[in-house]
C-alpha cells in the first residue's frame, strides 16, 4: 500500500535534527518540535517510517578501534562465468568477504564483493588462484582505508525555494573535510560487545530482537541490562 504524506514543520524539523545527530532524545525532539507528549513523536516518526522517509539507523563501525593488526576494505569487481549462487559460495569460503552484489549481466556475469585484507599477497594470490582455475574470469581491485561520509538530505517548507537554487560561488575553495581515518585499538571486546556490534553492522539496533535472535539461532543467553551496557559502550566509544 502507497503511503503519501505531506511534509508539515513538525515533520520537517523531526527530520532535520535526527540528521544532524541520529542520538538525540526524545526529549529533545518533543521540545524542538513544541509537542506535549512523547505520544505524538512515536506516531510522528512511525508515520516517516512507513512513508520511507527514515529506516534503521546506519552505524558506521570503526574496525581500526577493534583490531590490532593493520586491515584495509578491499572491493573486487569480478567477472565470470556461471551462476551466482557458485561463485558467492566459493568467496564466502575465503572466510574474509562479507558482502556479494550481483551486477547486471552482459557478456558475462559480474558480482562486486566486499573483504576484510590483512594480507593483501596472500588475497591477490587467492584472487589469481580461482582466475588460474577458470573459476572467475577477471577481477579489478578497489582498497578502501577510510570510513564512509554521509550527508543527509535537506528538507525546507513548501514557500522556503532557497533549497533548491544551486549555489555556485566558491565552488573551487578549500573545504573542511572531517577525519574520516580509522581509530586505534584500545580495549579487548567482550564476547556481548561483540555480539551487539554484529548486529549493529547490519543494521539491528532493536536490543529485545537482538536477546530473542541470539537465543534462538545461537543459543547465547544475554540479559536486556548486559546487551544495554554493550550497546552504550560502542556508542560512547566510537566504534559504532
Amino acid at each position: 500500500m502507497e503511503i503519501k504524506t505531506t511534509l508539515t514543520p513538525q515533520k520537517i524539523a523531526f527530520l532535520r535534527n535526527i540528521g544532524k545527530n541520529p542520538y538525540i532524545s526524545d526529549e529533545e525532539l518533543v521540545k524542538i518540535i513544541g509537542y506535549r507528549r512523547k505520544g505524538k513523536l512515536t506516531k510522528l516518526r512511525n508515520l516517516l517510517r512507513r512513508a520511507g522517509y527514515i529506516s534503521s539507523p546506519y552505524y558506521e563501525i570503526d574496525y581500526g578501534k577493534i583490531m590490532k593488526n593493520n586491515f584495509q576494505i578491499i572491493y573486487a569487481l569480478i567477472v565470470f562465468e556461471g551462476r551466482y549462487e557458485y561463485i558467492e559460495e566459493i568467496l564466502f569460503l575465503m572466510k574474509n568477504c562479507y558482502r556479494f552484489y550481483p551486477l547486471m549481466e552482459m557478456r558475462y556475469c559480474m558480482c562486486m564483493t566486499s573483504f576484510f585484507v590483512t594480507d593483501e599477497k596472500t588475497f591477490i594470490d587467492t584472487l589469481e588462484y580461482l582466475r588460474e582455475k577458470g573459476i572467475i574470469i577477471q577481477y579489478t581491485l578497489f582498497r578502501n582505508n577510510f570510513r564512509w561520509y554521509r550527508r543527509y538530505p535537506e528538507f525546507s517548507y513548501d514557500e522556503d525555494h532557497s533549497l533548491f537554487i544551486p549555489n555556485f560561488e566558491n565552488l573551487f575553495e578549500d573545504t573542511e573535510i572531517p577525519n574520516l581515518e580509522y581509530g586505534t585499538y584500545e580495549d579487548p571486546l567482550s564476547f556481548c560487545d561483540l555480539r551487539v556490534l554484529m548486529h549493529l553492522g547490519v543494521r539491528r539496533d532493536s536490543l529485545s530482537e537482538i536477546q530473542r535472535y541470539e537465543y534462538h539461532k545461537f543459543k547465547n543467553s544475554f540479559s536486556y541490562i548486559e546487551l544495554s551496557k554493550s550497546y552504550r559502550k560502542l556508542i560512547e566509544k566510537g566504534i559504532a
